[in-house]
């Protein structure tokens, strides 16, 4: 039983530190990418409680040790999470207000596992063999959810990642961002809220996803903060002022989902904002409404049309990055075959978020808070 209760107090410990890193995401980055346990911590608090029960000499030593490791995983924590996301970035703390917050929550953990009776060898196996079991079948299930964090093994996978090119701050936010005065009402205008689409970090990863687009002639480029990462937020955002505009110029207003109606009551929701004609489809990819919106705008061009179109193909669960990548270039693929084909029609091309329900590998290779935006002809 005492081994039991050392053990729990072990696990609250390691969820303690992830504590300061887990509030600032839900702050800064909008939702929660961090896991429940620092698996660096619980590991330390092992070995801190069989270190305080044993008479060596060199206890002390040893003790000294694991806290300054611990400091080392709570920073490398910080620092990793700070890579991942624009904002986080952004209020990097300094190095004093680290410094107090990991000692803060030193002086609150060693008090507690110097009190507590040393836990056996074979205990402390099976706990780290059962976390790990846990984490892979959690992860297996659902990877927005990991349970088990390694500050350390990150810090060093990222160092490791060589070719690994940040598109730094500086150089994201300095371009132009999306306002009405880039709408058009002297032709037909389609605006394309691309699911999933997101600014990714690599650079690399980034020439590759955006080649598409950028390759166009005369195409115009920028990025849109984001803060919300839900579609129906960003459709919302996007297509009202959109449908003010055109309305008053007249213009057939459609819009055109290749999803089902009744997903997030989207019929009721759409209706309401103004559109006076829908296209939903049950599972309709976006090479078959691609194909529809090439024939409305075939039309009389006397009627000028107004189309907004929610992709789909890029919508989660996707497996790997390299096959959301896959899907992402299809998708853009199609858009510039209709912006070809159409040249007098303006064609604006938006993410409505960036990747959020997948998996880790996914999730971090984006800026959490920032989506592109493109504008053909």
């Amino acid at each position: 039983m005492q081994n039991l209760k050392s053990l729990g107090l072990c696990l609250a410990i390691s969820a303690l530190f992830s504590i300061p890193t887990f509030l600032a995401i839900q702050y800064f980055g909008g939702t929660t990418y961090r896991a429940f346990l620092n698996f660096d911590i619980f590991i330390l608090c092992l070995i801190f409680t069989k270190l305080y029960a044993s008479k060596s000499r060199l206890r002390f030593l040893g003790m000294g040790i694991c806290a300054t490791v611990a400091m080392i995983s709570f920073v490398f924590d910080v620092q990793n999470l700070s890579k991942e996301s624009l904002d986080f970035k952004s209020w990097f703390p300094s190095p004093v207000i680290l410094f107090v917050t990991g000692l803060f929550l030193l002086l609150c953990s060693i008090p507690l596992l110097s009190k507590t009776k040393s836990i056996k060898t074979d205990i402390c196996l099976f706990s780290i063999l059962g976390l790990l079991i846990i984490n892979n079948i959690t992860a297996a299930i659902n990877s927005n959810s990991p349970i088990l964090e390694s500050p350390i093994f990150q810090k060093v996978k990222y160092s490791n990642e060589g070719s690994f090119k940040k598109t730094d701050r500086e150089t994201l936010l300095n371009t132009s961002d999306f306002n009405l005065s880039l709408l058009d009402t002297t032709k037909n205008t389609v605006i394309i809220l691309v699911e999933s689409f997101g600014i990714p970090i690599d650079t690399l990863q980034k020439r590759k996803i955006f080649q598409a687009f950028n390759s166009y002639p005369g195409k115009i480029a920028g990025t849109k903060k984001r803060p919300i990462h839900n579609t129906i937020y960003a459709e919302r955002e996007e297509y009202i002022p959109a449908l003010n505009l055109f309305n008053q110029a007249h213009y057939e207003l459609i819009y055109a989902y290749g999803g089902p109606s009744s997903l997030y009551n989207r019929k009721k929701l759409i209706q309401e904002l103004g559109f006076t004609q829908t296209i939903f489809g049950d599972s309709l990819n976006d090479r078959s409404m691609a194909a529809k919106i090439d024939s409305l705008l075939g039309e009389d061009p006397k009627n000028k049309k107004f189309i907004a179109w929610t992709t789909t193909d890029t919508k989660f669960p996707i497996k790997s990055l390299s096959l959301y990548s896959k899907k992402l270039e299809t998708t853009e693929d199609l858009i510039v075959q209709l912006a070809k084909a159409h040249t007098k029609t303006k064609f604006i091309i938006v993410g409505d978020h960036a990747p959020i329900r997948c998996n880790k590998e996914i999730r971090n290779a984006f800026y959490r808070n920032y989506v592109p935006y493109f504008i053909l002809n």
